[in-house]
């Protein structure tokens, strides 16, 4: 024959079990806890890198917009040397015409005034 269940294992399982139970929530809680640290761990570090991209982006930016000033300004001086070159050849094909249209009226009053001498 079996004993009936004594009041003290039962209340020893109680007990137990209360105690279980609190480790249980306070397990439960420092997790919770270590959640939070984690989570807020994570958001620091990805405002940090946030933070590096827009830094990196914004050197970047800076860095393109200088380049494209340089190649503006080469091209700039690139287009005034061939104005220049382009002025210099006009003006230099003007001298020569008119070198040339000179040395043709020059002739020309030669030849008429010859041709009016022969003739008289």
């Amino acid at each position: 024959m079996s004993s009936p269940p004594s009041t003290f294992h039962s209340a020893s399982s109680v007990s137990r079990w209360e105690i279980l139970q609190q480790d249980k929530e306070e397990l439960e809680r420092r997790f919770e806890r270590e959640l939070e640290g984690l989570r807020a761990q994570q958001q620091s570090e990805l405002a940090r890198l946030e933070e590096r991209l827009r830094q990196y982006h914004s050197r970047e930016v800076q860095r393109l917009e200088a380049q494209q000033q340089e190649q503006l300004e080469s091209l700039r001086t690139q287009q005034l040397e061939q104005m220049e070159e382009v002025t210099e050849n006009h003006e230099e094909a003007l001298t020569e015409m008119e070198n040339n249209h000179n040395d043709t009226l020059v002739t020309l009053k030669e030849e008429h005034a010859r041709t009016v001498k022969s003739t008289y």
